[in-house]
């Protein structure tokens, strides 16, 4: 086993303990946490479209990144502005409208059988860099996506090039950066594989080591406040300090793997999913270790959704360990006696830390994340078990400490 990274204990220690006071969603419609560095603002997109100048010229030159959500019709858009490419300061409207009325005229220019058309508004610049990602009413069954600019006076079709497709969900998600946010354009599925000559958008800004060291020093003093925080609970736990009355009802407790016997004469089925798509987002990718950027799937999945056996008895920790083994996925573990637990450093060679002071392993069962080890998680007929990497401390997942 290699040598344990600097700070490896602190993490065991406040993830644990953040599992320990039980994780929720987060509903608040505008939402504010503390990031690897400065902060992660998350608004929805105002009335009539419009972020003012003012906002802009605030978010410049930070290391902090300011997120728009929107909805028209049945589709869902995000805006993510990062401080350090904020260049020009301005009212910009974010609305989106959706347009395919030239859907004809596209697929048969461009030999596609599925197209969308949007349009941005009328704005006259951009205030700097940007990454827009759609997610798409429906699964889209292609290679690639193109994006195309429809000229509203001469009616021609133009080229813009490839955007970045996830199709690792239920829908199909694309992401894109423009130099203009103005006009009518079409999404139009190809039969090409993505290429990277002309990927729009993925220009990313580039730290400097001072800001990452900030980063580092503002993550390590969050974890110590919410350690802090938590001397104040006074409910009921148990022998390894779990925080019982956070256990939501209907969700099952922790059981000691001591007190259950695995019977192996018997086989019974669950679902096993490893991701780690949080990696690629706009505003974490900057902090991700440039070493293991190669290694990890462009689409988040280091292991597809399976359904994998196991014996009654088993733990979550004891279906990861031998899926793992099974796909030759690497894999990399400690025991935390003090939690009754073991605790996942790395999957596929990425680890706690690799994006960030805040990143790490986490899992969930069902829809919930436990608030207790993998290794005291009794898993059952049906279960679906998903591993996901976080970057911020689960909120990038959909939870805040309560």
């Amino acid at each position: 086993m290699k040598e344990l990274k600097k700070g490896h204990l602190a993490l065991v220690l406040l993830i644990a303990l953040m599992m320990a006071m039980g994780m929720t969603g987060c509903n608040n419609p505008v939402t504010t946490v503390s990031k690897v560095a400065g902060k992660v603002q998350e608004f929805k997109i105002p009335d009539d479209g419009i972020v003012k100048k003012s906002d802009f010229e605030t978010l410049k030159g930070s290391v902090n990144t300011d997120i728009y959500t929107g909805t028209e019709s049945n589709v869902s858009y995000v805006w993510t502005f990062n401080g350090a490419d904020i260049n020009n300061p301005m009212d910009f409207n974010l609305k989106l409208g959706l347009n395919s009325d030239a859907a004809d005229q596209v697929m048969k220019a461009t030999g596609s059988t599925k197209v969308m058309g949007f349009n941005f508004s009328d704005n006259s610049g951009v205030p700097g860099k940007y990454n827009l990602r759609l997610n798409l009413p429906e699964k889209w069954d292609c290679e690639s996506i193109q994006l195309y600019n429809l000229d509203a006076g001469s009616k021609s079709l133009g080229k813009v090039g490839t955007v970045k497709m996830d199709n690792s969900g239920d829908v199909t998600k694309v992401n894109f950066g423009l130099t203009v946010a103005k006009g009518q354009f079409y999404l139009v599925s190809s039969t090409q594989a993505e290429g990277q000559d002309d990927m729009l958008g993925q220009d990313t800004v580039e730290l400097t080591e001072e800001e990452k060291n900030a980063a580092s020093q503002a993550g390590k003093q969050e974890k110590q406040n919410i350690i802090d925080q938590d001397s104040n609970y006074s409910g009921s736990t148990d022998q390894y300090q779990t925080q019982l009355d956070n256990i939501p009802a209907g969700q099952p407790g922790p059981t000691e793997p001591s007190s259950v016997t695995v019977d192996t004469n018997t086989t019974k089925t669950c679902t096993l999913e490893v991701r780690c798509d949080k990696i690629w987002d706009p505003q974490y990718y900057p902090y991700l270790n440039k070493e293991k950027e190669s290694l990890q799937p462009k689409d988040g999945t280091i292991f597809a959704k399976k359904t994998v056996s196991y014996h009654p008895g088993e733990m979550v920790f004891d279906v990861l360990q031998r899926e793992m083994q099974n796909a030759g996925i690497q894999m990399e573990y400690v025991n935390t006696p003090i939690y009754g637990s073991n605790y996942i450093e790395g999957i596929n060679n990425l680890y706690e830390f690799d994006c960030g002071e805040l990143s790490g392993w986490m899992y969930e069962v069902n829809g919930w994340y436990p608030n207790y080890g993998c290794s005291r998680y009794l898993v059952k007929e049906g279960d679906t078990i998903i591993w996901n990497y976080t970057c911020d401390l689960g909120r990038d997942l959909g939870q805040s400490v309560n």
